[in-house]
């Protein structure tokens, strides 16, 4: 039931909600009809990021700045559609491995050109805090958020409540939560392992390869 929850992304807006997290408005509408005659009468206003609300590796998404991009909906092949205000920032992301709501292992990380870079940073962690808490969560997780540009607020965006594409560079910085996950009772949750101030460069070669065997958008990091 937890993971069906955190796996589901309008869920997950609404979890958040109700437990005082921060998260961007999110909409959920029944199919493209509705969203048009929502943005028409300005129930839902630019920007705006349209998702499926159980999909991963970026299927799917549209980015709408203006009403010039509303033809990017014609693209659309998925129902319900979920539809969530565009923040304007930095993304970063937090991984965690959590025994029955403690987090005991956790890194933050931003993803810049070539590189992963391993971070401290209190606010985001405290949101992440609050959702495993109250969902008693238990095992690996992703979250992804963004930091807003000019306020510093994070907002979360979505949950991945299983292993992720960048789960290997936290590995070579020193946090193997797959090895982790299988001695979860090992872990000390008064004092949760981590990574901070580290760097893992990643390369470039398989970036064309990659675009011909995949449907989804992986930048040179995720390769």
């Amino acid at each position: 039931v937890c993971f069906d929850m955190l796996n589901d992304k309008w869920r997950f807006y609404e979890f958040c909600q109700k437990h005082g997290v921060r998260v961007p408005q999110t909409w959920l509408f029944n199919n493209i009809e509705q969203l048009n005659a929502a943005v028409l009468e300005g129930s839902v206003p630019f920007p705006f990021i349209v998702k499926p609300h159980d999909s991963m590796g970026g299927y799917g998404v549209q980015k709408i700045m203006n009403k010039n991009d509303l033809k990017l909906l014609n693209k659309v092949q998925y129902l319900p559609v979920l539809v969530q205000k565009l923040i304007i920032g930095s993304e970063l992301d937090i991984s965690t491995l959590s025994d029955k709501g403690k987090i005991g292992a956790y890194s933050i990380q931003r993803n810049l050109p070539r590189k992963y870079v391993f971070i401290k940073h209190d606010q985001l962690l405290t949101e992440t805090n609050r959702i495993v808490k109250a969902s008693g969560f238990h095992g690996i997780a992703n979250f992804d958020a963004i930091e807003e540009a000019g306020t510093g607020n994070i907002y979360l965006i979505e949950c991945n409540p299983r292993v992720w594409y960048s789960i290997f560079a936290t590995a070579l910085a020193g946090l193997n939560f797959v090895e982790l996950s299988l001695k979860i009772d090992s872990l000390n949750l008064d004092d949760s392992q981590r990574i901070i101030g580290k760097k893992v460069r990643v390369g470039r070669k398989l970036k064309l390869i990659m675009r011909l065997i995949t449907k989804f958008k992986i930048n040179e990091t995720d390769l």
